[in-house]
């Protein structure tokens, strides 16, 4: 994924574009050698789930983003979206705000704790270290 990040984010259009087809084309070879299709609403969970995450770890790091700054993370994850085939994505920010609330609570354990807590994200991830570690150790 970090490969990935660095081709598409930090790449000419050209060269991000051929990161995007690379990372679809390995999904086929998954989808061929399992002789079954990820289905779209797979990409979209893990589409949605990086929008979130990309704004939230800035915002956790660095300051909080304008609207306008938090659409252009948006457009971003949704050109590679576009790219890939996906179909049903929000085609903006304010869009997208609903539904990726509704998938993130779906399949995000982490954004559940987060409000039944008030804990930010990084006591959450720490707390998933240590119930694993605790795991392991039982």
């Amino acid at each position: 994924m970090i490969v990935f990040i660095e081709q598409y984010f930090f790449a000419e259009n050209e060269n991000a574009l051929k990161a995007i087809d690379r990372i679809a084309s390995i999904h086929k070879g998954v989808e061929t050698a399992r002789e079954s299709v990820i289905p779209d609403w797979a990409y979209r969970d893990v589409l949605f789930m990086l929008i979130h995450y990309s704004i939230a770890s800035f915002e956790s790091l660095e300051r909080k983003l304008s609207g306008e700054e938090k659409e252009e993370v948006f457009n971003v994850f949704y050109r590679v979206g576009v790219r890939m085939g996906l179909k049903e994505l929000p085609s903006s920010y304010q869009e997208w705000l609903p539904v990726g609330e509704q998938h993130l609570k779906a399949i995000c354990p982490i954004l559940i704790l987060r409000k039944i807590f008030f804990c930010n994200t990084k006591n959450i991830l720490a707390l998933f270290a240590i119930m694993f570690w605790l795991k392991d150790k039982n």
